[in-house]
């Protein structure tokens, strides 16, 4: 009987995934094929809107964000430029943070080494539609089209 199993990979030293995967001798897998899958390819200067839950400290620094859009986690990085007493203080909350994101090929996005964060106020603070509509009713448009 056969048992599938899993692989272990890190990349750049930041963390292993397990990636289930067929290890029979008859199997046509390769791991060039899984890192191709796996590791992120993509930098770009962003934003990640989500729920912050779960830290590490041991080794690089980073916390758990749950991205809204998505639902996926994402692994946020940070150093000196981000405060380990605030970040503790909004666990659980909505943020944005901003940084340098790491995507896959695919365009999810694997990892964020956060320069800085916003926490957004609780949604029963936020005004409700009601209250937003025609607040900008009398403002010129910066470029209108007459």
């Amino acid at each position: 009987m056969h048992t599938p199993q899993a692989i272990r990979m890190r990349q750049d030293g930041r963390g292993a995934s397990r990636v289930p995967c067929d290890v029979r001798p008859d199997a046509d897998i390769r791991l060039d094929h899984v890192e191709a899958v796996l590791t992120p390819e993509v930098r770009s200067i962003g934003t990640i809107e989500g729920e912050l839950e779960g830290s590490i400290l041991h080794g690089d620094k980073r916390f758990l964000l749950y991205d809204r859009l998505t639902g996926r986690r994402v692994t946020c990085y940070f150093g000196d430029s981000v405060s380990w007493e605030g970040l503790r203080k909004v666990f659980g909350k909505r943020v944005a943070v901003t940084g340098e994101i790491r995507s896959r090929r695919s365009g999810e996005r694997a990892s964020i080494n956060v320069s800085k964060y916003y926490v957004f106020p609780p949604e029963d603070e936020l005004p409700s539609a009601d209250e937003v509509r025609g607040l900008l009713r009398n403002v010129e448009p910066p470029f209108s089209h007459r």
